[in-house]
């Protein structure tokens, strides 16, 4: 006879489908969490936007992005697809992706409109709910390569972009209007039947790797909220791949996914170093203006000087001690080997023409843009209209360069018509040809209106003259 334990009981074990069917709700509840963080980011949105807080506000719709888009490749990852987890994130990206943006365009621009004006945020929330509606009943049947209709996360981003554009500018009639507009486009794009590319069939991995650059402009942008200073910043990426080419074709190294691996790397690293760069020059800039010593290029160059021999010394031993690290690996031998050469080659010759390069022209560069925005500065004080003139040529020629980069982007993701590559290209270069004409016009009689005597010194053409 088997004794029994004196004052216990038999523990009773679960079944072992019980234990499967906890571990599968725990499976499906970390998608729901994605999407439950896309709700908030849109509920944040909203509360800043009411406190005028715009940049913020766009960084939470871009967060919400970012969630939207995770949720989804988790939940198949996972193999934690549902039909509850599809309506959530419908509702999740309504309030995230169609109230939040039409919330703060209505509150940013729209309100001293009246009523046509402020019913296109209202047009934005419809057709944003009804492609949001389309896109569940025809998910399962349409083409996967394509959206029909304008996806509302990207209605949302040029909304957000409009927003990041536009801040800090005292808005004229014109521009609400224009904004009015933009709304009513967008809000008509979303119901349309147009077929947008959905990349969902693209092999990224294969892909050079463009996104990880637009990641660090996007971010670059949130932070400086110019686009002008962040393609400055960009300069140190040139200027590192040029030694990365350089050093694989001495070593005869082809292209593969190691040297993207050492690329995307260097990418970062050069982003880093201009941002750098541009702090040292910031800083010795902003502290001789809260002095009162900035007057013109002479005073802008000595203090981009200060800044740029602060620099010298940090820039110098942060690139040997990366170098110390990287070189030995050039001579490794065993196991692995091969793939890290591979890595270290496009990083070794990227730090190398970066430290050179970096110190040697970005600072000449952002010496002119400044002198730009000082010109700029004094001539607010001095004349209106010539500042509106020389803000409107500025916009042409950026959209152009826009244009162009955006169309260059896409020839590497999208196989894009000949007469389509054609219109772009020739539009942008025409933009940038003719906002470049038009500002050129205008800056000799903005700079003789806050130099005169430099401008005397000069002699500039009287060409160039308005």
């Amino acid at each position: 006879m088997i004794p029994r334990r004196h004052g216990s009981k038999r523990v009773r074990r679960r079944p072992w489908y019980e234990l499967r069917e906890r571990r599968r709700k725990s499976v499906f509840l970390l998608p729901s969490l994605l999407t439950t963080g896309n709700l908030f980011c849109g509920f944040v949105a909203m509360l800043l936007t009411v406190d005028g807080r715009y940049a913020e506000a766009t960084l939470a719709i871009f967060v919400a992005m970012i969630m939207d888009m995770l949720d989804g490749r988790v939940a198949r990852l996972m193999k934690a697809t549902s039909q509850f987890g599809v309506e959530y994130d419908s509702l999740a990206d309504m309030v995230s992706f169609g109230v939040a943006p039409a919330f703060m365009l209505y509150w940013f621009a729209l309100r001293d409109l009246g009523r046509p004006a402020w019913f296109a945020a209202f047009l934005f929330v419809i057709c944003g709910a009804l492609r949001l509606a389309r896109f569940n009943v025809i998910t399962g049947t349409a083409d996967k390569r394509y959206f029909v209709g304008l996806p509302i996360p990207a209605g949302a981003a040029v909304a957000c972009s409009v927003v990041i554009l536009l801040q800090g500018e005292d808005l004229t009639r014109w521009m609400r209007l224009s904004v009015a507009v933009v709304t009513y486009l967008v809000a008509l794009l979303m119901v349309s039947t147009f077929h947008y590319w959905s990349f969902k069939e693209f092999d990224w991995a294969k892909r050079p790797p463009v996104h990880t650059l637009l990641i660090v402009v996007l971010l670059l942008f949130l932070h400086f909220r110019n686009f002008t200073e962040v393609l400055i910043v960009l300069l140190s990426v040139p200027f590192a791949l040029a030694g990365s080419v350089w050093l694989l074709w001495l070593l005869d190294y082809r292209v593969s996914t190691a040297v993207w691996v050492g690329v995307i790397a260097l990418v970062g690293l050069a982003a880093q170093t201009g941002i750098v760069m541009i702090v040292y020059i910031d800083n010795a800039y902003q502290r001789r203006k809260s002095a009162g010593r900035i007057r013109d290029l002479s005073d802008i160059i000595r203090a981009h000087m200060e800044g740029t021999v602060q620099r010298v010394r940090p820039k110098l031993m942060t690139v040997a001690a990366m170098l110390g690290g990287l070189v030995p690996l050039l001579w490794a031998t065993g196991s692995g080997a091969e793939v890290m050469k591979r890595m270290a080659a496009p990083m070794v010759g990227g730090l190398i023409t970066s430290a050179l390069l970096t110190l040697e022209i970005i600072p000449v560069v952002y010496t002119y843009w400044r002198q730009e925005q000082l010109l700029w500065e004094r001539v607010a004080d001095l004349d209106g209209a010539l500042l509106r003139a020389l803000r409107v040529w500025a916009r042409v020629q950026g959209a152009g360069w826009t244009l162009l980069l955006a169309t260059g982007a896409s020839l590497l993701y999208v196989d894009l018509a000949a007469p389509i590559r054609l219109w772009a290209f020739t539009a942008s270069a025409g933009l940038i040809a003719i906002g470049a004409a038009g500002y050129l016009r205008e800056r000799p009689a903005a700079r003789r209106l806050v130099w005169p005597a430099a401008e005397a010194a000069e002699g500039i053409p009287a060409v160039f003259s308005s």
